[in-house]
């Protein structure tokens, strides 16, 4: 049976009525205890259907794995239209990680949606604190910057490649990654930071001729489009960052498991983020042996997760101690890249 099958009978469970005329008071902070495994995604779900409002639920897990099994759960119950996930950009540390481009159309796309968004069904944004803890173009720069483009209309190439440019996209030969564009002849390929897959352009003069999405791997063509939305990397750094929270509705209902941990840890994220890249952040060791040299106490959920992982992992542990003054944090915390021994041979 499909989580979706259960819906309805939630729906009629008293105490999930209940909930619902709570939820419909935003005066209320609501505390649900005793729920396992994949009944919290499902009482959220049948609660919002049941209320029948179509407002924005933030949900805000304790970190992206959490997060990915509430999304993928909610997901099986409303659709991929109606729930979103909303990811961190980077793939490892928040202020050295590398940039993922999937994450970042994600992201984009979530953004996109909330800045036009029309109230005809409820939206799920599903996150964790180190996504919604880094700052983005505000709504307004968002939509001065992004250019949309018809079937039929007049446009320049030569300053259409120039905005592009000036937006902060890569000319390359061929596009592979979001940010970049490419011209050829008459036809213009430029990869959006809000869409799955890049756009081609073809143009008859000035006139957009067509508008179609094609596969990067191939470079085929694919589905033919009448309008399209080029959006710019909101996470770039801009003059106009501003959090999340500038997107949201003021109807917008937080959902959290722990919100005492989240915005303790958002707290903590953006402070690494906002520490002077004159310090050292990250001391690299080849065990907890050696963490233990530096730190008071090694954490048990840190020696769990080192001994179970077979890559390279950061983790920030309190209590730093025998480290420069230049790599410890102002709360006293160190961050430790511990590299596994069967990884480093």
């Amino acid at each position: 049976m499909q989580l979706s099958a259960i819906l309805p009978l939630f729906q009629q469970h008293p105490q999930i009525k209940a909930l619902t005329r709570l939820m419909e008071d935003p005066t209320h902070s609501i505390f649900c205890e005793g729920m396992q495994a994949s009944s919290s995604p499902v009482c959220i779900a049948a609660a919002a259907m049941q209320a029948g409002q179509k407002r924005v639920y933030l949900v805000v897990m304790n970190d992206e794995e959490e997060a990915g099994y509430f999304y993928h759960d909610l997901m099986q119950m409303l659709g991929e239209g109606v729930v979103k996930f909303y990811p961190s950009s980077f793939r490892r540390a928040v202020k050295y990680g590398q940039r993922d481009a999937a994450n970042e159309i994600l992201r984009t796309e979530v953004l996109s949606l909330l800045s036009n968004r029309n109230e005809d069904a409820p939206l799920f944004v599903v996150t964790h604190p180190a996504a919604i803890a880094q700052r983005i173009e505000s709504g307004e720069s968002l939509q001065s910057k992004t250019i949309v483009l018809s079937v039929g209309e007049e446009h320049d190439v030569t300053e259409l490649s120039n905005r592009l440019k000036e937006l902060g996209f890569k000319r390359r030969d061929y596009v592979y990654e979001p940010g970049e564009f490419a011209v050829r002849g008459s036809i213009l390929d430029v990869y959006s930071f809000s869409s799955e897959l890049p756009f081609r352009i073809d143009f008859f003069g000035d006139d957009v001729d067509t508008l179609r999405t094609f596969e990067v791997e191939t470079q085929l063509s694919r589905d033919r489009l009448k309008e399209v939305s080029i959006v710019p990397d909101v996470d770039a750094g801009g003059s106009e960052l501003v959090a999340i929270s500038e997107f949201l509705p003021k109807s917008t209902l937080v959902v959290s498991r722990d919100f005492s941990y989240v915005c303790e840890a958002v707290e903590k994220i953006f402070k690494i983020k906002q520490r002077s890249d004159s310090k050292s952040l990250i001391t690299l060791v080849a065990d907890l042996d050696m963490v233990g040299r530096y730190v008071k106490e090694i954490p048990e959920i840190a020696i769990q997760l080192v001994e179970v992982n077979d890559k390279p992992m950061t983790i920030i542990y309190p209590g730093a101690m025998g480290l420069a003054k230049n790599v410890i944090a102002d709360d006293e915390c160190a961050i430790c890249g511990t590299i596994n021994k069967d990884y480093r041979s």
